[in-house]
């Protein structure tokens, strides 16, 4: 992703210097222009909650096909945990035969924003696989982006 040139503030987070970039983005990707490779460590919180709801995700798309409900929330209590999340959610939904995510992230590390990216993906295939459709695109929207200096 191309960031704005604009020089953004700094402030700290959680005793780190942080240059804040952006105050908002969004993004559509086509499944193919990101990568198949995940970081692992950088997935993890999100695959392990992903891996509790997919049965019920699986079941809501064999039910309404269609359905506006499909909704993951990545258990974010922003206001009381040391170490939040930085994806709040993704909705899924099937439309012109693709199944597409959207994700919304309340702030993006610049650095990992290409693994959240690549665990978005991981995540849709899977769903994908596992009700025979076609991966399509995912939206992205950031509330901000940062850099930890």
């Amino acid at each position: 992703m191309n960031f704005p040139k604009n020089k953004g503030h700094l402030v700290e987070v959680e005793n780190k210097k942080t240059l804040e970039i952006l105050a908002y983005k969004s993004k559509i990707y086509h499944h193919t222009q990101i990568s198949d490779k995940i970081n692992v460590l950088e997935a993890k919180p999100y695959l392990e909650i992903y891996n509790k709801n997919k049965q019920s995700i699986i079941n809501e798309f064999n039910r309404h096909k269609f359905s506006r409900r499909i909704v993951l929330n990545f258990d974010n209590n922003i206001l009381t945990s040391d170490n939040p999340n930085c994806m709040v959610l993704v909705q899924f939904i099937f439309r012109n035969s693709e199944l597409h995510a959207i994700v919304y992230s309340r702030s993006s590390d610049i650095k990992k924003y290409d693994d959240d990216l690549a665990t978005i993906k991981f995540i849709l295939k899977d769903i994908s696989s596992s009700i025979n459709e076609k991966i399509g695109n995912i939206i992205f929207i950031a509330g901000s982006f940062h850099k930890y200096l």
